[in-house]
C-alpha cells in the first residue's frame, strides 16, 4: 500500500502559516511600541555548483515559502572553501537573515563539516552544525510519517540503510529515544538482506535507484523511501515500486518524504526566527 504523504505536508504548512500570522501580529504590536523587528522570517539558500537535485529542491523551497517566509537563493558555480566560509559569516552577521541552508553535495575541495561549523547556531535551519540542537528536516519528516501512520515504535525492529548526517545519524538517535530496536546499515554491509528481511520498519537512504527489491523486504513491513534518483528523466526512489505489493506501507517517490521535508524546513525556519526576535 502506498502511504499518502502530501496531506501530512499540507497540514504542517498550514500549522506554520497560522503560527506565522499570529507572530506577525505580535511583532507588529512591538513595532508600534518602538521596538523594530522583521515582520517575516528570511531564509537564504546557498548552492555551490550545478546539481540538478539541488536546483529542483531550491525551486520547491521557494514555492513553499509563499506561506509567509521570505526566500533568497545564493549560487556559486565555483568558490574556494575560504571564500564560502567568509560568505557564510557575512550571512551570519546580517540581521535581516534568520535562516541559512547550505545544500549538499558540495564540491570535493570543500569540507562540509568546516562549512557547517561556520554557521551561526540560531540560523542553522538544517541542524548541521556539530553543536546544533535543531533536528535535520528529513529525519523530522520520517518521524512525522511514522507518527501519522500510527506506527508503534517501541520494541520494533528498525533497519536504517544510510548513515548521513542529515538522515541516518539523527534518525538513529530519535528512534532510539522511542525504544525501537535499531540496526544501522549501508550499501557495503555484508549480507544486507539478512538485516532487511527482519525489519518491521525499513528506512532506505542510499542514493541507489530501485536498490531494495521485494525479496529483501519482510511481508507487512513499513518501508520509508528517502531516495530521489533520475532514470531516463524519470524520478524513482531507492526502493523498487514492486515492494508496494509486499509492504504494509511504502512511501512514494516522488511525493513522499520530500514534500514533508520541505514543510519541516519551514517549521525549522520559524523556530530559528523565534529565537532571534
Amino acid at each position: 500500500m502506498i502511504l499518502s504523504c502530501r496531506p501530512i505536508a499540507e497540514r504542517i504548512k498550514k500549522e506554520v502559516k497560522g503560527e506565522l500570522a499570529k507572530l506577525s501580529e505580535a511583532l507588529a504590536s512591538r513595532r508600534s511600541r518602538g521596538k523594530p523587528h522583521s515582520k517575516v522570517p528570511h531564509l537564504v539558500s546557498v548552492q555551490v555548483g550545478d546539481n540538478k537535485d539541488v536546483r529542483i529542491y531550491a525551486r520547491v523551497q521557494k514555492k513553499v515559502c509563499e506561506i509567509g517566509i521570505k526566500y533568497s537563493a545564493r549560487g556559486f558555480k565555483d568558490i574556494s572553501q575560504k571564500a564560502l566560509i567568509a560568505f557564510i559569516q557575512k550571512l551570519n552577521n546580517d540581521k535581516s537573515i534568520n535562516g541559512i541552508i547550505i545544500h549538499l553535495p558540495l564540491p570535493a575541495h570543500i569540507q562540509p563539516k568546516k562549512v557547517f561549523s561556520a554557521l551561526k547556531l540560531e540560523k542553522d535551519v538544517e541542524g548541521m552544525h556539530p553543536k546544533s540542537n535543531i533536528i535535520p528536516c528529513t529525519a523530522l519528516a520520517i518521524i512525522e510519517i511514522l507518527k501519522e501512520a500510527k506506527i508503534k515504535l517501541s520494541g520494533k525492529e528498525v533497519v536504517i540503510i544510510g548513515s548521513s548526517d542529515c538522515v541516518g545519524k539523527p534518525l538513529f538517535n530519535l528512534l532510539l529515544d522511542k525504544m525501537a530496536t535499531l540496526t544501522s546499515c549501508n550499501i557495503a554491509t555484508k549480507d544486507l538482506i539478512s538485516h532487511t528481511q527482519r525489519a518491521d520498519i525499513l528506512i532506505v537512504a542510499t542514493g541507489k535507484p530501485n536498490f531494495i527489491k521485494p525479496e529483501m523486504v519482510k511481508k507487512g513491513a513499513v518501508v520509508i523511501d528517502v531516495g530521489i534518483n533520475y532514470l531516463k528523466d524519470k524520478i524513482v526512489g531507492d526502493v523498487d515500486r514492486e515492494v508496494e505489493k509486499k509492504a504494509k506501507f511504502l512511501t512514494p517517490v516522488p511525493g513522499g518524504v520530500g514534500p514533508i521535508t520541505t514543510a519541516m524546513l519551514m517549521r525549522n525556519t520559524l523556530e530559528c526566527f523565534k529565537k532571534q526576535v
